[in-house]
């Protein structure tokens, strides 16, 4: 079993997995596409980098994360083996 690079926006995307920000004052949380956001930053940059201001409180002191239910949310199932 292997891990999954998701330190970039670019490895989300491949992921399908969405960005989770998370407000420290408010506790608001928000969840991004990471090829919407990609779009907007202008390039491929790490998801640490990101810069967010929380939409309620207006705080930018905020956590940027891989969202853990969307990543989870990606496995599939393997087939079953087919018998021969």
């Amino acid at each position: 079993m292997g891990f999954k690079r998701t330190d970039r926006l670019s490895d989300l995307i491949k992921l399908k997995a969405l960005i989770l920000v998370t407000c420290g004052p408010c506790g608001h949380q928000g969840r991004f596409s990471p090829a919407d956001t990609l779009k907007f930053m202008g390039g491929d940059m790490a998801v640490s980098a990101l810069q967010f201001r929380c939409s309620q409180c207006g705080s930018r002191n905020v956590v940027v994360s891989v969202d853990p239910e969307s990543l989870l949310g990606v496995r599939e199932p393997r087939d079953k083996p087919k018998p021969l």
